[in-house]
């Protein structure tokens, strides 16, 4: 006749299987988490969602080239612009003092400018000339990226061939060169830029060789 185990070990060996059977049960638990969540552990603190930058402008800029436009060769001193901050040429007091170059222009400022270009091709591969919009200067021949809107269609450039102040001086030093904004520019136009807290003076949008985009500038120079 079998004789049947003490009930003390009966029932410890019933401990042994309900144990074993709750570790299966974690383990197939833990296993399910990772497969639904592979980053997920136990003790990882949530992560709040990632705050998307600010959206980019992407209007067309207030100043774009979109053909080139050759500079006037009238010679008046009303079309020439109402002041000059860097004298070109020594003193005079009508135009007809202004002989020395081609197209001398006497400024109100009482100095010859002189202008060294009428259309691109006077300023070789790669060159713009400046029609100088505010009479600071003659005209002039400016490098850059671009000089119509028509180069400016590949990578990052988004189609328009603007024309930039320096970020050191700003508006003070006039065009100094053409560039072509780009998809991840911080501004179009002067527009976009408020003035710093604390400070009167407007920014102004402008090219950055550094970061290779148009960024607010707020550099400004004075005489």
């Amino acid at each position: 006749m079998r004789r049947r185990r003490p009930l003390r070990l009966r029932a410890a060996a019933a401990a042994t299987v309900m144990l074993a059977a709750l570790v299966l049960l974690a383990s197939a638990g833990a296993c399910t988490r990772a497969e639904t969540d592979p980053k997920a552990t136990p003790d990882e603190p949530t992560k709040p969602p990632k705050k998307p930058d600010p959206p980019k402008p992407t209007r067309a800029p207030e100043k774009h080239r979109e053909a080139e436009l050759p500079c006037s060769k009238e010679v008046t001193r009303e079309t020439h612009g109402p002041r000059m901050r860097v004298p070109d040429g020594p003193p005079c007091t009508a135009n007809a003092d202004c002989k020395a170059q081609k197209n001398g222009r006497c400024n109100t400022t009482g100095h010859c400018a002189y202008d060294s270009c009428y259309h691109d091709a006077d300023c070789g591969k790669g060159g713009v000339c400046v029609c100088t919009e505010e009479g600071t200067r003659g005209y002039a021949c400016v490098m850059g990226g671009c000089s119509v809107d028509g180069d400016c269609t590949t990578g990052r450039a988004n189609g328009y061939c603007s024309p930039t102040y320096g970020l050191t001086c700003g508006p003070f030093t006039g065009t100094i060169g053409w560039y072509c904004h780009t998809k991840d520019d911080d501004c179009v136009d002067d527009g976009d830029c408020k003035p710093r807290t604390g400070k009167g003076a407007r920014g102004y949008c402008a090219w950055s060789p550094e970061a290779e985009k148009w960024v607010c500038g707020y550099g400004q120079c004075v005489g």
